[in-house]
């Protein structure tokens, strides 16, 4: 994080994790764990992660940082191209602390997978 430091490894569970997200004040990483399926925060200097959802992926924070917007279905090619999600995935919004998802969009309305 800053010139000249030593990286830190955030993650050891060997779940597969992809998508990372800092929290607009730089504090918090969301990511998509695809071993455990989901949603996880954690600090951006180490510590314990949170999942915060059982399913979907690609995180994006909101501007204040309370809320985590993401894709119901994980992409399957995960590659620097995977940029559009498949249809049936919607959209979902979950307070950055978790609670429970709201869906945004319904499947096919507007029509085509809706993500990223």
């Amino acid at each position: 994080l800053t010139p000249g430091a030593k990286e830190i490894q955030l993650t050891n569970d060997g779940g597969q994790n992809f998508q990372p997200a800092f929290s607009p004040d730089g504090q918090r990483i969301a990511y998509y764990s695809k071993q455990r399926g989901g949603i996880l925060i954690i600090p951006a200097m180490g510590g314990e992660a949170k999942q915060i959802t059982d399913f979907g992926s690609h995180p994006a924070w909101s501007p204040d940082g309370r809320q985590i917007a993401f894709q119901s279905n994980p992409l399957y090619d995960l590659g620097a191209s995977a940029r559009n999600a498949h249809s049936p995935s919607t959209l979902w919004l979950i307070a950055s602390e978790g609670g429970e998802p709201k869906q945004l969009t319904q499947i096919e309305n507007p029509s085509g997978g809706h993500g990223s």
